[in-house]
């Protein structure tokens, strides 16, 4: 499962709050670090630039682990060629989980979408995912494969553009298809 979308903070907190409501979760910050922790919030709404674009590249943003708020998380010792290890959260060590990239606002003139998704078939991940994404449809506005929150459309409206990548060409931004024939595309 894969659900994509632009959007800033203001667009996903109502989300959050809803899916929240449902399911007591948590959120833990991916990827490789020198000790077996990794930073963690009780809640979307508490992770830091929550719908900012750290990098201006989809590919390079922030991801989060979200699981159950009572789940064990195991850390996956990876030995290092020059010594020493590092550790990761790992699929096959956490299987319960489904993965947020909040991405966002990026240098005042680019939203670089963020997404949720699930690479396992295991059922609670699977279950939590399609509920978040299910609040993510009910608020944004589909525009071809992407999911828009009200604040991300409204800036590509003035805009900024809705874009994987800063680097991107221009031609390659999201629009809507009135925005195709206008243009001559």
């Amino acid at each position: 499962m894969r659900l994509d979308f632009f959007a800033a903070s203001v667009d996903l907190l109502p989300s959050i709050a809803a899916f929240e409501s449902r399911h007591a979760v948590k959120y833990l910050l991916t990827g490789m670090f020198e000790s077996a922790t990794t930073e963690m919030y009780s809640s979307g709404a508490l992770i830091p630039n929550l719908g900012v674009s750290v990098h201006g590249h989809q590919a390079s943003e922030q991801t989060y682990m979200v699981l159950d708020a009572k789940a064990e998380i195991h850390f996956r010792e990876i030995p290092q060629r020059q010594g020493g290890s590092l550790y990761s959260l790992d699929l096959l060590r956490n299987p319960n989980w489904f993965s947020l990239t909040p991405a966002g606002i990026f240098d005042g003139r680019f939203v670089i979408p963020g997404g949720i998704g699930t690479t396992s078939k295991n059922s609670v991940a699977e279950a939590l995912g399609r509920d978040f994404a299910r609040e993510i449809k009910k608020r944004f506005t589909k525009i071809h494969n992407y999911y828009v929150g009200p604040n991300a459309l409204r800036l590509m409206e003035e805009g900024w553009r809705l874009t994987l990548s800063t680097q991107t060409s221009v031609e390659f931004d999201l629009r809507r298809e009135t925005d195709f024939t206008e243009s001559g595309l």
